[in-house]
Formats: structure tokens, C-alpha cells, sequence
């Protein structure tokens, strides 16, 4: 009876033992000679720029004279002299086009001589007396009003081109002369809107000095650099090509699209992106809003916290035998699915690897795993030692816990992508946006990371005080 009985001890001991033993396969290698290639895509998106130019064009008053004064002088005929006094340019800008006004005042002298002699090294004398006659000496300076027309373009090297043309010279009091039978009311109008066009030429140069290519340069360096998203890393735009959509004026603010070509990557790791220089603009076709693919790098280490989140804590029963996912990590890839290191414990403890496919499943937003199946070398230890962990329906089980509703993440992606495009983001430029939607198209992962393709709707401005 004693035999008996020690015998049963030793033999539930050795069942005990058995079901206790921890299971360690060897880790099965990553295999980069099949990873899955990570493709590149490039977007186009047209973000509105409103730039006003008053302050420029108020330092360019600045440097255009208010008070002129000229003379045509010769012995024979008639000779002009003149002086005339501006006010402040007003200005009003419309299409592609800035009109503006200037008002003055002018006074005015006319000599006519019909007649000189001249003598050895003499500059000539008139043979009679000249006749003088004048306007605005003695009495109020005579009134009138110019109209200009500047139309301005960006040239590929973002240097200015402005071409001002007098549109229209008007004297609301004018000085009304006949000398000698000649009506000179003409020539006098002439001759100040020769010098009114000297003006015009004066603001065009000013307005050609304005470094735009400073600020060109400003901006691309703020569209190079990373945009923190908080929660989900930093945003980097990556752009590559720039270029200018049609002009367009209201009064002093001028609005343009700027066309951007750029490689936008979302990542929660730090990246080596080199800052391009910038390029020269090219003829970007525009867009309408922001629509664009946006490029979401995810460590194999976020990915494990998911797949912990999603998994862990589960129970499996098998043959009434249970057992518990501790941890999942993900260690590589290995025939174009990804190496799942599932850590469990239980009726049994130890780790398995099971190779997955990760599947975004776009209609109802989720991330699932398929294909599940154990690796050959966990395969190996589980026929010898743990049958009934081989089954199939733990990976079945497996399989349909391990699906993640991406749908909150993205609500909240959209709220994070929200707040950083509504920021001042240099001195002088403020960004203002919103994105309308997310909807993630593709998934490609190698041996190292993942990369998740989202495509995003929305609206973006830059605006430039």
C-alpha cells in the first residue's frame, strides 16, 4: 500500500514539473533579403499666402521725393519752368494690378521768345522782349491728380518685376495758356507727366527692392523644420519643389497661393532629414486645400506597446488547461510577416514566436493580424513538449483579439494635426488650418519599422504680417 502510494507522490511531482516547465524556443532571424520595400510618394498642396504690403509700400514712399522742380530753357521758342508738390500715395490694389492716386499742386512759368541773335561765345539774345506769363506764383499752386498702374510679378529667382505705367494726368484748376496764337496748355500737362512718369519709376524701383527671396528663404526654412504634434512625435513636411499661383489685390493685401511638392512623415523617433536649400520656383500646378499623403513612421517598440494593449491579459483555455499573454513584442520581419515574441504564463509559462501579417482594414478602421502560424523552431518545441499549446485555436483566439479600432486615434491625431496648424510659427508668420479628414491607405513595414500612409483633407494658410 505504501509502494503504491509513494509511486502516486513521484508521479504527480513529474506531471507537476511537466506542466510547470518553462517552453523557450530559439528566436527565429530577420530576414532583410525579404523585407517588404517602403515606397515613397510625394503630395502637392496649395497653402494661401496673405501677405500685406503697406508697410513696404509705406517705406517706399519714404524714399520717393515730395517736392520736384525742372526747367526747359532755350533762347528761341518757348522755355518751361516748373515745381510741383505731392501728398501721401493712395493706393488700392485689384486682380494682379496696384492702382493708386497722388494729388498736388503745381506752379508754373512760360518764356517765349519768338526770335535771339546770337554773338561770338554769347548764349543769344532775344530781339524783343520775351513775353512771361505764369500760374500759381502770387496766388494758390494749381491742383491736379495722377493715376498710376503697377503690375507686379515674381520672377523664378524670386526677385520682383514691377512695371508702373501713368494711366491718367488731370489739372482740376488748370493753367490756361495762348502765346502767340499757341495754345500750351497741352505741352505743360506734357511735360509734369514726363516727370510724374520719373515717379512712377522711382516706386518701381522701390518696390523691385523688396527682398522677397529673404522671406522666401525664412518661410522654407519654417516649412523644413519638424512641427511638434504632442502625444504622436513630430510632423516633418519635407518639402522638395515651391512655386507661385496667380497674384491677386485687395487694396494694400496681396494673396497668392503658395504651391508646395513635399514628402510629409509623421514620426514618433527622431529622423535625419537634411534641410534642402531653396529651390528656384517652378510651375506647380495648384491645389485645391490640402490634400495630401501623410507618412506616419512607427518603431517596432510603439507597435509592441499596441499589440500588448491588445492581446495581454487575455485568457486561453485549451482542454480546460488556461494561460495568459504577459507581453507581445515585436522583433523583426521574417516571410513578409512580422516576428510576434508572445510571453505568456499560466498552466504553462515561457514565449512563443508567431509569425503575423499586420492588415489595415479600411472600411470599419481597424489594424488586425493575419496569417497568424508559430515559427518552425517553436513549432519543434511545442510538439515535443506542449502538444496541447499547438492547437490551432490559440492562434485563432490570438487572431481575433488582435485587432486595434484605430477610429479614436485618429480623432485624436486630427485634434493634435489641429492645434499645431493654428500657431504663430516664425515672427511675422502665422499658420491657420484645420484637417477635415484622415483615412489611413496604406500599411508596408520591413525588418526595422512600420509605416502607416494616411491621407489628409483639409485647409491651410499662411498668413505674413
Amino acid at each position: 500500500m505504501s509502494k503504491f502510494y509513494g509511486w502516486g507522490i513521484v508521479i504527480s511531482q513529474l506531471i507537476l514539473f511537466s506542466a510547470c516547465r518553462t517552453i523557450e524556443p530559439i528566436a527565429p532571424s530577420s530576414t532583410r533579403a525579404k523585407m517588404l520595400p517602403i515606397p515613397s510618394e510625394s503630395s502637392d498642396i496649395s497653402v494661401p499666402i496673405e501677405l500685406d504690403l503697406k508697410p513696404y509700400l509705406l517705406e517706399a514712399e519714404k524714399q520717393v521725393p515730395r517736392s520736384y522742380t525742372g526747367k526747359e530753357e532755350q533762347c528761341d521758342g518757348l522755355s518751361v519752368y516748373y515745381s510741383f508738390n505731392r501728398q501721401s500715395i493712395q493706393y488700392a490694389g485689384k486682380a494682379n494690378t496696384l492702382n493708386y492716386s497722388v494729388n498736388g499742386a503745381l506752379r508754373l512759368k512760360l518764356s517765349y521768345c519768338p526770335q535771339c541773335v546770337y554773338l561770338m561765345g554769347a548764349e543769344g539774345n532775344c530781339i524783343i522782349p520775351r513775353v512771361v506769363v505764369s500760374c500759381g506764383y502770387d496766388e494758390p499752386l494749381r491742383k491736379f491728380k495722377v493715376d498710376y498702374s503697377t503690375k507686379i510679378k515674381v520672377n523664378s529667382n524670386f526677385t520682383l518685376d514691377a512695371s508702373t505705367a501713368l494711366m491718367n494726368f488731370e489739372m482740376l484748376d488748370p493753367c490756361e495758356f495762348t502765346i502767340a496764337n499757341i495754345d500750351v496748355t497741352d505741352r505743360v500737362e506734357e511735360e509734369v507727366s514726363q516727370q510724374l512718369i520719373t515717379l512712377g519709376k522711382e516706386i518701381d524701383g522701390q518696390i523691385e527692392a523688396v527682398d522677397v527671396k529673404s522671406f522666401a528663404k525664412d518661410a522654407w526654412k519654417t516649412l523644413s523644420e519638424p512641427i511638434k504634434i504632442e502625444k504622436f512625435g513630430k510632423l516633418w513636411l519635407n518639402p522638395s519643389a515651391i512655386g507661385l499661383g496667380e497674384i491677386k489685390l485687395n487694396d494694400t493685401r496681396v494673396s497668392f497661393p503658395l504651391n508646395l511638392e513635399f514628402s510629409p512623415v509623421l514620426s514618433s523617433d527622431p529622423l535625419k532629414i537634411p534641410p534642402r536649400p531653396l529651390p528656384n520656383l517652378t510651375n506647380l500646378k495648384p491645389q485645391k486645400g490640402l490634400d495630401f499623403s501623410l507618412d506616419t513612421k512607427m518603431s517596432f517598440d510603439s507597435l509592441s506597446s499596441i499589440a500588448t494593449q491588445l492581446i495581454s491579459g487575455k485568457p486561453f483555455v485549451v482542454k480546460r488547461k488556461k494561460i495568459f499573454i504577459d507581453r507581445v513584442d515585436i522583433t523583426g520581419s521574417n516571410d513578409h510577416r512580422i516576428i510576434l515574441k508572445i510571453l505568456f504564463s499560466g498552466f504553462q509559462r515561457g514565449t512563443l514566436y508567431v509569425l503575423a501579417e499586420p492588415f489595415l482594414n479600411d472600411s470599419i478602421q481597424t489594424l488586425e493580424f493575419r496569417r497568424m502560424d508559430f515559427d518552425v523552431e517553436t513549432r519543434n518545441v511545442l510538439l515535443k513538449s506542449a502538444k496541447w499549446l499547438f492547437r490551432a485555436r490559440i492562434l485563432e483566439k490570438m487572431q481575433q483579439y488582435a485587432v486595434f479600432d484605430y477610429s479614436k486615434l485618429l480623432v485624436e491625431v486630427k485634434k493634435e494635426i489641429n492645434h499645431s496648424l493654428n500657431q504663430q510659427i516664425a515672427e511675422g508668420v502665422k499658420m491657420e488650418g484645420g484637417v477635415t479628414n484622415l483615412t489611413p491607405t496604406l500599411l508596408q513595414f520591413n525588418d526595422q519599422a512600420f509605416l502607416l500612409r494616411t491621407r489628409i483633407l483639409g485647409k491651410m494658410k499662411l498668413i505674413i504680417n
